[in-house]
């Protein structure tokens, strides 16, 4: 699912199934970013764990990092509209 907020996309996934919030859910809850690399290099200064570096699929640039308590989080970026 993913929901519009002002200009911004929050987005949720049930890609794995049976997952719960932890570092090896891949990233269960999805934030849109308007440059995926520059995020991850800006959060990666400030120490935060990168789980997957960017990557790039058909129609987006998404990277997984981790939170202060190891919950993994996708950063999201579309490169391709529908």
């Amino acid at each position: 699912m993913e929901y519009d907020l002002d200009g911004k996309t929050f987005a949720l996934t049930n890609l794995k199934e049976g997952g719960a919030p932890s570092a090896d859910a891949g990233g269960s809850i999805a934030f849109e970013v308007p440059n995926v690399d520059q995020v991850v290099e800006q959060l990666r200064a400030k120490g935060v764990r990168i789980k997957l570096e960017p990557l790039s699929t058909p129609v987006c640039r998404l990277a997984v990092i981790l939170d202060s308590e190891g919950n993994a989080l996708t950063l999201h970026q579309v490169t391709q509209t529908w």
